[in-house]
């Protein structure tokens, strides 16, 4: 039986002195103008009867077409009068009068199904926030540049490595948001995770290492069958930020590897976890975006350390990087220096010592580069010099704009590392694992009236007196929001 191809869907989005519009392309030919005989009208003397013609070229191909004297620019780059484009997913076209006072921008958008993209305004203050590049204003101009190695950005859809100018009519894509710079405002739409060679993409394809929001709502989660069904962890709901470093933190039985399993999805539990916006699931299609290192080492220690994180690469890395020789070295490259490996290369992994051999295992996983990174007790038999080196490591790792969350029974030892700490009390009255706080660590000390994470473990460890049930309940009381206590 032969297949029928369906339709694409196309729209045009035109945003004009702070109006925002949308055009769906469904015809062979639309004249754009400010005519009533127009089939898109717009406002605006300066655009003329008939600024542009836009239709369907082909069952899934779109053209635009100029006919007018304006000045325009697609994709930022500047092009002759009556110019005609075959239209690609999210091409941006800036057209502005002779005398530049006025502007209009549309920007093209491709999308399978009958589904209209939502889009976000925000400041430039705000969207410095959102996307993973550093800023900075020069003659009243704005500038942006990847901010860490692994932040591939495409601006104007060509990926950029070095400083590049905001002008308006500048689009941006990183892997968790799509926008575009007007005067003073930033339009953008959120973006589902994408493929795994999407996720790691080449120059000229889109990419990812984007920042985001992991919004974290457990209601329950339970283990038994119908009639003996029990909760073991409740009401938890809290948001946590892209380049947080994050502690989780309780007493024995608490429930925190139940909580850490529940936000990655080895365990089951009512509720919501999200990124960005949206399902965990979508990210999860993904099988590299989350990270998870587990106690035990997982590497061959027959091997050297080199040849575990080429193998680890191999294993995770998408072939459009593999067959990229000198991309899938500069991976791996930085993957040792980060974890501070490079001069351990070559050694075998069986010679090392307890906390590089931890290391190796974190790089093994690391390498996938992931969005979220988990790790449970990944200092576990490791001494205090190497748990520092290990602390750093993942300090850096949350820096470059992913979300990193641990569980150790060495809180202390990393204290000046942590943006934030999520603790997780049992509720003796309920018998359940449920959030007596979450807040930064210095808030953390004040609340319970303690000087170190280890002392605040022992009062939730007393047998004697129930001090979890009324954390919890204080907690509750002051109702800080989903970030936390400040």
């Amino acid at each position: 039986m032969l297949g029928i191809e369906k339709k694409k869907t196309a729209f045009l989005y035109c945003i004009a002195d702070g109006q925002f519009g949308t055009i769906k392309i469904d015809q062979k030919r639309l004249v754009i103008g400010n005519s009533h005989n127009s089939d898109i009208n717009l406002d605006g003397e300066w655009i003329g009867s008939k600024l542009a013609i836009v239709g369907r070229s082909s069952a899934n191909g779109f053209y635009f077409q100029s006919v007018s004297d304006k000045h325009i620019w697609i994709n930022g780059v500047y092009r002759d009068a009556n110019t005609h484009l075959e239209l690609r997913d999210r091409d941006c076209i800036l057209i502005m009068n002779k005398e530049f006072s006025n502007w209009l921008i549309l920007w093209f958008r491709l999308n399978i199904e009958e589904i209209e993209t939502k889009w976000t305004k925000v400041s430039y203050s705000e969207a410095a926030r959102l996307l993973p590049m550093k800023w900075h204003q020069h003659d009243k101009k704005w500038y942006i540049c990847p901010q860490f190695i692994d932040n591939r950005v495409f601006v104007n859809k060509q990926i950029i490595t070095d400083t590049t100018e905001i002008s308006l009519g500048t689009t941006v894509k990183t892997e968790s948001i799509c926008g575009i710079f007007t005067p003073g405002c930033f339009y953008y739409e959120a973006l589902a995770a994408q493929s795994a060679d999407e996720f790691n993409a080449e120059p000229g394809q889109v990419t990812s290492f984007g920042r985001g929001t992991l919004s974290i709502d457990i209601n329950e989660r339970t283990v038994g069958s119908f009639f003996k069904k029990r909760t073991i962890l409740r009401d938890i709901h809290i948001d946590i930020c892209s380049g947080q470093m994050v502690l989780i933190l309780g007493g024995s039985g608490a429930g925190k590897s139940t909580f850490m399993n529940a936000v990655i999805g080895y365990e089951k539990a009512s509720g919501s976890i999200t990124y960005e916006g949206r399902p965990l699931d979508d990210l999860r299609k993904n099988e590299n975006a989350i990270g998870f290192v587990p106690q035990d080492n997982i590497v061959r220690e027959g091997d050297t350390v080199g040849n575990a994180i080429r193998n680890a690469a191999q294993m995770k890395l998408p072939e459009t990087i593999q067959r990229d020789p000198a991309e899938f070295n500069r991976r791996i490259q930085h993957t040792l220096e980060i974890m501070g490996l490079k001069e351990k290369e070559k050694s075998m992994i069986s010679k090392l010592s307890g906390g590089e051999k931890k290391r190796v295992n974190v790089a093994a996983e690391y390498i996938g580069n992931p969005l979220l990174f988990f790790l449970d007790e990944p200092d576990t038999g490791v001494d205090p010099a190497q748990d520092e080196i290990m602390m750093r490591s993942l300090r850096s790792i949350a820096d470059e704009g992913k979300i990193v969350m641990m569980i150790t029974h060495t809180p202390d030892r990393g204290i000046d590392y942590y943006d934030k700490v999520i603790v997780i009390a049992k509720n003796r009255e309920k018998q359940c694992g449920e959030l007596a706080f979450f807040g930064t660590k210095e808030k953390a000390w004040s609340f319970f009236e303690r000087h170190s994470f280890e002392e605040i473990v022992k009062v939730l460890n007393d047998e004697k007196e129930d001090h979890s049930s009324a954390y919890v309940r204080k907690y509750q009381k002051l109702n800080p929001g989903r970030e936390g206590i400040q």
